[in-house]
């Protein structure tokens, strides 16, 4: 999906960007995650963007990325924000990612469903 992103010859950096090249907002982010819930059939008022946002964050750092770019990929300007993600009990997290609706999914379908919105 970068690739195609890459394409778009885009006005800024960030990683989601609008049909105008520029930064997508929240709303707009927003509106596409409740339409790939309401595709996936998961209930948008237990799972919302910030637990998405989260998620991925915990991700990252469980899979070894350093504090320092989760903290910019996230846009905190204190790293203590971001140190929440190192203080997460390792059963508490596995649990947490393994009781989201979205962990049924294969990393291989990924590509495909967002490619379908």
């Amino acid at each position: 999906m970068l690739k195609v992103r890459d394409k778009l010859n885009p006005k800024t950096k960030t990683l989601f960007v609008s049909r105008y090249d520029l930064k997508m907002s929240s709303t707009g982010i927003e509106k596409i995650i409740k339409r790939a819930y309401e595709k996936a059939e998961i209930d948008d008022e237990d799972y919302c963007v910030h637990t998405l946002r989260h998620t991925c964050a915990t991700l990252l750092y469980r899979n070894g990325v350093d504090i320092r770019t989760i903290q910019e990929i996230l846009g905190y300007v204190q790293i203590d924000t971001t140190e929440i993600y190192t203080h997460l009990h390792d059963q508490e997290v596995m649990d947490a990612m393994l009781d989201h609706p979205l962990s049924q999914f294969k990393m291989a379908n990924a590509e495909a469903f967002w490619l379908n919105l």
